[in-house]
């Protein structure tokens, strides 16, 4: 991909000449702007130059590979979910798909390098992805209209149901700790 061109340039001596610029996927080096006898008298901040856009360049490939694995590795557990579903196992897709992602990195054949840059990705911007579930329930008004009542009582309950699920679990597995900070709030006043 590398390939000469020429540019013209001023010397310290204030006259053109022709000097070398160097082009690699786009990215021209610094080298071709200077002045060649500037730049042939510090061959190191030449070199220091191209392995930083080396290794940009490497960096940039690393995390694309790592970026389209994650996509490509989250897409099959999802459709693998999703395929089982329709073989009659009685667990939505997404759920069961992740539940096998859960299980793959927990037996360690899925690495979590391999997922984590994709996977913070779609976490920042999960509030986009809600966008056409939430388009699909406008279009729905009249049935949820006519079952309002059943919904909101299944929020309610379902919260309740989270709340204290949270609260007895914690007051089980932490009961240490529960104690320490009611002697603090004892010892403050």
């Amino acid at each position: 991909m590398d390939r000469r061109e020429t540019i013209q340039a001023t010397g310290r001596d204030g006259q053109l000449r022709e000097a070398p610029q160097r082009n690699r996927l786009g990215n021209v080096y610094f080298a071709a702007k200077a002045d060649p006898a500037c730049m042939r008298s510090q061959p190191a901040i030449r070199r220091i130059y191209r392995l930083v856009e080396d290794i940009m360049l490497k960096n940039l490939s690393i995390r694309s590979f790592y970026s389209i694995l994650g996509l490509a590795i989250l897409v099959a557990f999802f459709l693998l979910g999703s395929g089982l579903h329709r073989l009659g196992v009685p667990i939505p897709g997404g759920v069961l798909g992740l539940m096998l992602f859960y299980l793959g990195m927990s037996c360690g054949l899925v690495k979590l390098r391999w997922v984590e840059e994709t996977a913070g990705l779609m976490l920042r911007h999960m509030v986009l992805l809600f966008v056409p579930l939430t388009v699909g329930l406008m279009e729905m008004g009249a049935l949820l209209s006519k079952q309002a009542v059943a919904i909101t009582a299944s929020l309610l309950v379902s919260l309740v149901a989270v709340l204290l699920t949270t609260g007895l679990l914690g007051k089980w597995l932490l009961p240490d700790l529960i104690e320490a900070g009611k002697a603090n709030a004892g010892a403050g006043r």
